[in-house]
């Protein structure tokens, strides 16, 4: 076989710790010659890694004529690349073995999440209101959200659109948290259930007993809206398509 294998481990400077070396990695660099013909071969540096183990364990698979090499060099890295330990490959060799490399392992970077997990991130509530009998759907009715940011304290109003054809009303996401909310839909209050961190949720369903509303007549310059977002495409598509038939204009 032309090929040895050269195990070795880090160890750390620092006594009485227990390091974990996970996501560290050694890179050994070493010079390879490739025949071009003539009395002098040509020579290139190739380099190969090895990653370590949480305990430091790390081994290399390697051409006989490596272990030889004068200019073979041993690199320790950290998860994000950082040069922590170097010595020569010659150095680093006793009776065929790898030496332990004393280094410390760098302190992995985290990064802590945001407080706010919207943060960044352009967000909508849905809500839908049902007949509490189903007999009909609530389609063109008003819907209102206030909350109180504590207990006793002056609600506001954080939500405010209108349905659709099947109920469905979609707008901006109230960001904070909330001691208590509730709805009113077409003047009648109902009370809404908050996340346990006092969140809204996404989306937010009423079974609710509203007297029928007259039939609505639309204008002939009345469209849909052009910019639907994803939720409000696939909860009510009908809402948005258009009979191109009858002169419509594309949502």
């Amino acid at each position: 076989m032309n090929e040895v294998t050269l195990t070795g481990r880090l160890t750390p400077k620092t006594q009485n710790t227990s390091p974990s070396y996970q996501g560290h990695y050694v890179r050994l660099e070493f010079a390879r010659t490739l025949p071009v013909g003539g009395d002098d071969p040509g020579t290139y540096r190739s380099a190969l890694t090895a990653a370590a183990s949480a305990s430091g364990d790390y081994s290399f698979v390697v051409d006989k004529a490596v272990p030889e090499d004068a200019t073979a060099r041993l690199e320790v890295r950290s998860p994000v690349g950082t040069q922590l330990a170097s010595a020569t490959l010659r150095d680093t060799l006793e009776n065929g073995n790898l030496k332990p490399i004393e280094v410390d392992p760098e302190a992995p970077f985290v990064i802590a999440p945001h407080p706010d997990p919207l943060k960044g991130r352009p967000q909508s509530l849905t809500v839908l209101v049902l007949d509490r009998e189903g007999r009909y759907k609530f389609a063109n009715r008003q819907v209102v959200i206030v909350a109180a940011a504590t207990q006793g304290a002056q609600p506001r109003p954080v939500f405010s659109a209108r349905t659709d054809v099947k109920g469905y009303a979609s707008g901006q996401y109230p960001r904070g948290t909330f001691a208590e909310a509730w709805a009113e839909v077409a003047g009648v209050r109902t009370p809404l259930r908050l996340e346990p961190d006092g969140t809204f949720p996404l989306r937010v369903v009423f079974a609710m007993s509203l007297p029928a509303a007259p039939p609505v007549e639309t204008a002939p310059g009345d469209f849909p809206p052009r910019a639907p977002d994803q939720e409000q495409l696939l909860n009510s598509p009908e809402s948005f398509s258009t009979d191109l038939g009858l002169g419509g204009s594309p949502a």
